[in-house]
């Protein structure tokens, strides 16, 4: 586990891969950011940042907290290096797994549409 503190800068510096149904991961590091110099890596999982668990949300979630977070303000990343899972995610190409349950009915309305029903 490595735990990692410092002040955001324009950006945290990092770009994210995975998502909820594989853990969030970091899949590259600015040069010279504060999260490089701090020791993050390729292939480090975060697994929490600022006390919000990163566990179950999905990649987008993920990147949207990071830049939200105001320029200035101290991020406590909590991180674990997995380097061989995160090798196997971007080979998959797995990442965040979610599902969409329709409220309504819909008949199509081309030979070329979909039709679906309440609940589906």
């Amino acid at each position: 586990m490595k735990l990692v503190k410092f002040k955001k800068g324009e950006s945290v510096g990092l770009r994210l891969a995975g998502g909820n149904d594989v853990g969030i991961f970091v899949a590259g590091v600015l040069e010279d950011s504060p999260a490089a110099k701090e020791g993050l890596e390729e292939g480090d999982q975060i697994l929490r940042v600022n006390n919000v668990d990163f566990a179950n949300i999905i990649r987008e979630e993920a990147v949207l907290f990071l830049l939200d977070l105001p320029r200035g303000e101290e991020v406590t990343i909590l991180a674990q290096k997995k380097k061989d899972v995160y090798r196997r995610i971007v080979e998959s190409d797995v990442g965040d797994s979610f599902y969409i349950r329709t409220h309504f009915e819909y008949e199509k309305e081309s030979p070329y549409g979909l039709s679906f029903n309440k609940g589906e």
